[in-house]
């Protein structure tokens, strides 16, 4: 809706056409007097809007003074008038093609410095009022003054107006939406008298604008207090047809929006809401704010007003309601409670209740619930006889294998868990294999079986686990290495090697007695990339072997691929993919390889 003034003027002139070149002034013989300049009386009236004149600081319905600028056809200054009274104006003016300008209340300013209509059109004003709060508005018109008539320009201006009306009628129930101010963001610090005022930088923009903390909430746009604002002509950007994402993008800077602050409440969550928006001719991605253009803001609040967090929609002030969560005992003396303390709405208290000695929990009052409101929770105690007898025992294993010479623990659970007397004895029926002590602690001694057994004092209730100890038998390897080397005497003399080293591998054990079995296994040999020889191949294999402590089998032989000068480099990487057998039933036995335990001897020959 575009909301105009209107200065009327009437020019005793003949006729008003197109505004394009001067009037041709046609002599006649006949004719003893030529008029060239014609007086104008101009009259001032105005067209009331009721609809814009709710602002209690600007004045925009009223004109108090009026600036009249006459540019002939090259837009040249020809004349220029200031009048206090606007309801009686006369001006004095050549015929022909004419622009005249109208200003009002700026006061008498001395627009006769602007010698030309173009720099008058890009003039600049930093007040959006007089002294008087008055706006400020400008209009011009071209004539082609030939006849005696009337002139009327268009006033329009100079500033955008904004309302704000909030509509609540969907919000969540419980849910309060309090507004605290409104405020311009982003608007241009000055505007052009008669173009479209484009502020291109941030200099050209004050960061707040006009701001209201009062008649916050009206009923409809005629009775809110306006916003006001220099026209900022930005236009479309992007291309978004989602109002939440009208973005300028990088014109952020010089782009006006609105900023509304509100106290915020719900069941859930409290503090300082920030909704912003952005102004312009549609919701999408126009950033025009108009000059006489009254932009009305339709807020309408739904469920619990927030459906997104965003630039738009600030949260940042915005905490969580936490409720007040208090618990007692009862009777005092029952036990202890914890868990007093303030919790989110719809959380879980985590409440615990702990028993004093001959007394039992036999739960909360109310149940504990999801919190909705500040609650108190009384936890119940029950005082019972303080002699508990032992029903049972159970342990934490029934079977234990151990190697031996290592350990292990049993627990003893004595039931109930409050019996009062909670003592046992630990037993072993074969304390040569495997020894316990009175805490549960089991030694593996050395191979075979034994069942561990804890009794208790008070009933005799008994528990047993099942304990197999191995012995552990061992493989392992010895590495032969054997270098021939010769001395060189170039260079101050050195040793080096005439062929690859030689590298043997042999199996041995630790076991007391011969073990028939099978070791399966793969070597890669020593080698070394920048020697120039290519890589070997790995070799693999199953040898059949008796496991015992005279074991020292030849697996295999192989060399190792370095340079003639290098001594030091490392030995094979034997990797055993299967031991057979790996477990013997009688004694308990385990066949395991330890290649901690691998040797290494290193000869040479030439020296």
């Amino acid at each position: 809706m575009r909301l105009y003034r209107y200065i009327l003027f009437f020019l005793f002139i003949p006729g008003f056409i197109g505004c394009d070149k001067d009037a041709e002034i046609n002599i006649n013989s006949n004719d003893s007097v030529i008029k060239t300049e014609i007086i104008a009386r101009i009259n001032l009236t105005m067209k009331h809007e009721d609809v814009i004149s709710k602002s209690t600081t600007v004045d925009d319905n009223v004109i108090s003074n009026v600036n009249i600028l006459v540019f002939d056809v090259n837009g040249n200054l020809l004349k220029n008038y200031y009048f206090e009274n606007p309801s009686s104006m006369t001006i004095s003016c050549s015929s022909g093609y004419k622009t005249i300008v109208a200003v009002a209340n700026v006061g008498d300013i001395g627009f006769s410095s602007y010698t030309t209509i173009g720099n008058l059109r890009n003039a600049v004003t930093s007040n959006m009022t007089n002294s008087l709060d008055q706006c400020i508005m400008a209009g011009e018109k071209c004539f082609n003054l030939t006849n005696s008539g009337s002139i009327t320009i268009e006033m329009i201006r100079l500033l955008s107006k904004i309302t704000v009306v909030f509509n609540k009628e969907q919000l969540d129930e419980g849910t309060n939406v309090t507004i605290r101010d409104i405020r311009l963001r982003n608007v241009p610090s000055f505007c052009r008298l008669l173009s479209d005022n484009t502020p291109v930088t941030s200099s050209d923009i004050s960061e707040y604008g006009d701001f209201i903390d009062a008649n916050l909430e009206p009923s409809d746009h005629p009775y809110a207090t306006p916003l006001y604002m220099f026209e900022n002509m930005q236009g479309d950007i992007g291309y978004t047809t989602n109002e939440s994402q009208k973005s300028p993008g990088d014109s952020y800077p010089v782009c006006s929006y609105i900023e509304i602050s509100a106290d915020y409440t719900n069941e859930v969550r409290e503090g300082i809401i920030k909704y912003r928006f952005y102004l312009g001719n549609n919701i999408t991605n126009n950033f025009d704010v108009i000059r006489n253009k009254w932009y009305q803001l339709n807020v309408v609040f739904r469920e619990d007003a927030i459906n997104e967090v965003s630039w738009r929609i600030d949260t940042s002030e915005i905490n969580d309601v936490m409720y007040r969560i208090d618990v007692v005992a009862q009777p005092i003396s029952g036990g202890s409670v914890e868990g007093a303390g303030y919790y989110k709405f719809n959380s879980v208290p985590d409440l615990s209740a702990t028993p004093h000695t001959n007394y039992t929990f036999t739960g909360w009052s109310p149940s504990i619930a999801p919190v909705t409101r500040d609650m108190t929770y009384t936890a119940n105690f029950q005082y019972i006889d303080p002699t508990v007898y032992v029903t049972g025992v159970t342990l934490s294993k029934d079977t234990l294998n151990l190697n031996s010479g290592s350990s292990g623990n049993l627990i003893a659970n004595v039931l109930p868990i409050n019996a009062n007397n909670k003592s046992v004895v630990w037993s072993s029926s074969n304390p040569n294999v495997a020894s316990v002590d009175q805490s549960g602690n089991v030694v593996g001694l050395s191979a075979g079986t034994a069942s561990i057994t804890v009794t208790t004092n008070d009933g005799g209730f008994t528990a047993s686990c099942s304990v197999k100890v191995f012995r552990i038998i061992k493989l392992y390897f010895h590495v032969v290495r054997t270098a021939k080397v010769v001395f060189k005497s170039d260079d101050g003399g050195y040793w080096y090697l005439t062929e690859p080293m030689r590298d043997d591998i042999y199996v041995r054990s630790n076991s007391p007695e011969g073990i028939p079995g099978t070791i399966s296994y793969f070597i890669e040999w020593a080698y070394d990339p920048s020697s120039g020889f290519p890589p070997p191949e790995y070799t693999s294999a199953t040898k059949a072997i008796i496991i015992f402590n005279t074991l020292n089998k030849l697996l295999e032989s192989g060399s190792a691929w370095g340079n003639d000068t290098d001594f030091n480099m490392n030995y094979p990487s034997i990797t055993v993919t299967a031991v057979s057998p790996s477990i013997m039933a009688n004694p308990p036995t385990k066949i395991i390889v330890d290649q901690d335990m691998n040797t290494y001897q290193y000869n040479e020959t030439g020296k």
